[in-house]
């Protein structure tokens, strides 16, 4: 697919550059005044002034960091896949390597300070930004169904791939990675707990192993770590990723292992055939379990998990979500927090519809889309909430709206301007008014 790339200035509106773009190949991605172009295996920096390359190298891109004059990339060509470069914006020479798998792409990545970068990809692996240095917790987070021998893998260039974990992926038979079998990080003082395949384990911040406990490796797949007093519990969701998508691994389970030493202190698994945990939630004492087709409650206590009920949801529907705090319901003028409704229950299904559920799952109606909106930015005297064509400013004390305009959700905001895309034109917005301090973890 053809188009063009064009560089606008941001205070007279006025065109600096325009060039033809293939975006079926191409993915350019600009952060602050570094802007790169990823062509297949291809990376070029582009010059801000006049759109043309300043550097080209055979590599691709997984994180730009301006303010340290660096970029993390692969030379998937040169030095294969699990290869990292610290690559000089500057130059496009390579300033140091390391060690780091990426034939699977990147799972996620941290910021543990302002120059140390923690990477999830089958495993942990610690990067300081400035010389690569760091130290690495090797697991196994894949598995596959067939012989890939004889499979080749076809690289998805562009930093925006990158982000999205999948740079890697296999051609030919349809039914061979499965991706994603680990946990999110468990921060918890001093230490840090995670678990993958093949094991749980608790670590120093240096990287030291505290513990390890085996996991059965035909039943483990994605899973989420909390803590509760001085227990790990290890919810195993039954799923992995398969080109980004979600399909049924292992059964799900919920594990519970002493934080000190590691001990399993009990296992309860259900037998779901084809099916997994989409989402989960904990209120007080209680786990909520979403599967496609019903939610599922138990109850924490000393024995373990205790089933309260479970209640089967219309098949059609097919959920995938709790509602998160970051959603907005309209009734009449007024803009509430699904999140915080005490009398029902939110759930987004796999196509999107938002479902209003009694507290009891027995009743449910589906939310008129018309009324649904995002909170993408938060000021000390303002939400701004939106949806695909509009957004709402509202008063943070009345949750009533101040100012509206037609910028989508998820507008980008450069020196007290909003910009958005209507039509054939791109429009600016003095918001200097509403923009006193960001709340921190605002969008």
């Amino acid at each position: 697919m053809a188009g063009r790339l064009t560089r606008i200035d941001m205070e007279s509106g006025a065109t600096r550059w325009d060039k033809k773009q293939k975006y079926g190949i191409t993915t350019v991605q600009q952060v602050d005044n570094v802007i790169m172009d990823q062509k297949g295996a291809k990376l070029s920096r582009l010059n801000p002034e006049d759109g043309k390359p300043l550097w080209n190298r055979q590599t691709t891109a997984y994180r730009v960091y301006p303010e340290l004059n660096l970029a993390l990339c692969y030379d998937y060509a040169a030095t294969g896949p699990n290869t990292l470069h610290g690559i000089n914006l500057k130059t496009g020479q390579s300033m140091w390597r390391r060690e780091v798998p990426g034939e699977f792409g990147w799972q996620k990545t941290e910021m543990l300070d302002d120059t140390t970068l923690m990477v999830i990809s089958e495993g942990l692996h610690t990067l300081g930004l400035t010389q690569g240095k760091g130290w690495s917790v090797n697991r196994v987070a894949h598995t596959k169904k067939t012989d890939m021998g004889k499979v080749g893998l076809a690289v998805l260039g562009g930093v925006a791939a990158a982000s999205a974990g999948y740079m890697a992926i296999p051609m030919g038979s349809f039914s061979d990675y499965l991706l994603n079998i680990s946990s999110n990080v468990l921060h918890s003082g001093d230490v840090f707990y995670f678990a993958a395949k093949e094991k749980i384990s608790c670590h120093t911040w240096d990287g030291e192993k505290l513990w390890e406990t085996d996991l059965n490796t035909k039943k483990t797949s994605k899973s989420h770590l909390f803590r509760e007093g001085n227990v790990i519990y290890m919810l195993n969701m039954g799923h992995a990723s398969k080109y980004g998508r979600l399909t049924a691994l292992g059964n799900p389970y919920v594990a519970a292992f002493d934080a000190e030493t590691g001990k399993e202190l009990f296992l309860k698994e259900w037998e779901e055939r084809k099916n997994f945990i989409a989402d989960y939630m904990i209120q007080s004492n209680e786990l909520y379990m979403l599967y496609r087709d019903k939610v599922d409650i138990q109850r924490f206590s000393p024995e373990g998990l205790i089933q309260k009920y479970v209640v089967r949801i219309d098949e059609k529907s097919n959920m995938r979500s709790f509602v998160s705090d970051e959603i907005f319901i309209r009734q009449d003028s007024i803009y509430q927090q699904a999140s915080l409704d005490q009398d029902h229950f939110y759930l987004f299904s796999e196509t999107g519809e938002l479902f209003r559920f009694t507290n009891d799952f027995e009743k449910f109606e589906k939310v008129d889309s018309k009324s649904v909106y995002l909170k993408y930015l938060e000021t000390d005297g303002y939400v701004f909430v939106g949806n695909r064509k509009e957004t709402f400013i509202l008063d943070r004390t009345t949750m009533r709206t101040a100012a509206r305009c037609n910028a989508p959700a998820n507008s980008p905001v450069y020196d007290r301007k909003m910009y958005y895309k209507n039509n054939n034109s791109i429009y600016a917005l003095d918001i200097s008014t509403f923009l006193t301090k960001k709340l921190a973890g605002s969008y």
